[in-house]
């Protein structure tokens, strides 16, 4: 697992690529290879300050290698705010570009109890559902694209934990329970199973939908690990010693993903779970395709208002896609989700901050947070 892992040289002068949490660990490494290769690179992420100490950074190692190919930019994206998404998305559609690589890289995780400004459960929001949502409102640009490139890639970075994850409609803002290490593994399982809904809904397309385990990394995410007593902060440090020996850097962590955006023959138009830019085998319940449209419907439910109509109408039913239309028995909806008043949705509320207080975390510390 900690050997060394490479990924094609090709040339993507004229195309376009956004790396949501780009500016930092294997974000960072990501945007950078595919920029490095010629592609138009959009860091997608919460701070401009940090976005734009990254790019200075990236624009003076990809010199220092002598290449002059290093047109990389911000653009602004909250993932704890589906307002920020989609305002991302109307930014991008402004600037009448081309989209062929599409790299759903951030990720939160080791957040107690914390609910977004929208009412969701950090790990939920910021993994899945705000990627949900800016794919979805993506495609069209992409089916655009790829109606003449014939090859556009959307990637989506899970990990292994996925495989100690559940799908429990009726806890997945911890309403019954909560642990920020099985949450955090439960939306890596959300990846896994949204990554191949979606490529039913494209398979007539020329878009490739993949999904990956980055590998054991040594970034900010797993030094700060996922301890909640010392019990489990002593047994997350003898694990990280043993791991030691074959945990990656970020830029090896990153060849898989860059892989599965650029190499010409995983143009496949089918959808594949990769570790070590190998095809893999996912876990029996992330295939579940009961399951995946369930997820997939749920989805739908939580983000509606902020889909565009013709979105909802193309790709947020079973049915067009020749299954028959699942009708789980509980979806986790909000209570008027999106009637929150403008002075209220300023902040992040943690649940039960009565009894929890101690275990809040405020949005700011949140973003720090909110990139790989």
């Amino acid at each position: 697992m900690g050997g060394s892992l490479s990924f094609p040289e090709v040339d993507l002068k004229d195309k376009v690529a956004i790396v949501t949490g780009g500016n930092a660990g294997i974000g960072y490494e990501t945007a950078k290879g595919i920029a490095k290769l010629g592609a138009r690179t959009i860091i997608a992420c919460r701070s401009e300050e940090k976005a734009t100490a990254a790019i200075e950074r990236m624009k003076a190692e990809i010199i220092a290698t002598g290449s002059d190919q290093h047109n990389i930019e911000f653009m602004k994206l909250d993932l704890s705010s589906f307002n920020s998404t989609k305002e991302f998305v109307v930014s991008f559609k402004e600037k009448q570009l081309p989209l062929h690589i599409l790299i759903n890289n951030a990720a939160v995780g080791s957040v107690p109890l914390t609910m977004t400004e929208d009412g969701y459960e950090a790990h939920f929001q910021i993994n899945h559902l705000s990627h949900f949502l800016l794919t979805l409102e993506l495609l069209p640009v992409m089916l655009d694209t790829a109606q003449s490139c014939k090859d556009c890639r959307i990637v989506i970075v899970s990990s292994t934990a996925h495989k100690s994850g559940v799908f429990d409609p009726q806890n997945m803002n911890g309403e019954v329970s909560y642990s920020r290490l099985l949450f955090y593994c439960h939306s890596k399982l959300y990846n896994v199973m949204h990554a191949f809904a979606l490529q039913r809904r494209l398979k007539e397309s020329d878009i490739t939908v993949s999904v990956l385990h980055p590998g054991i990394i040594k970034t900010e995410l797993f030094d700060k690990g996922f301890s909640e007593s010392s019990v489990a902060s002593t047994a997350w440090g003898i694990g990280k010693f043993l791991l030691g020996p074959i945990m990656r850097d970020a830029f090896q962590g990153a060849a898989t993903t860059i892989n599965c955006a650029v190499n010409p023959e995983l143009n496949t138009k089918e959808c594949h779970y990769y570790d070590s830019c190998k095809i893999v085998s996912s876990i029996p319940l992330s295939m579940n395709t009961d399951l995946q449209e369930q997820l997939w419907d749920i989805s739908v439910t939580n983000v509606k208002a902020w889909l565009s109509p013709e979105i909802v109408e193309k790709y947020c039913s079973a049915q067009k896609i020749g299954l028959e239309e699942t009708t789980p028995e509980t979806q986790t909806t909000r209570a008027n989700p999106h009637c929150t008043d403008s002075t209220e949705e300023e902040s992040t509320t943690t649940k039960n901050e009565s009894t929890t207080k101690d275990k809040s975390t405020t949005k700011e510390e949140l973003a720090t947070k909110n990139e790989r």
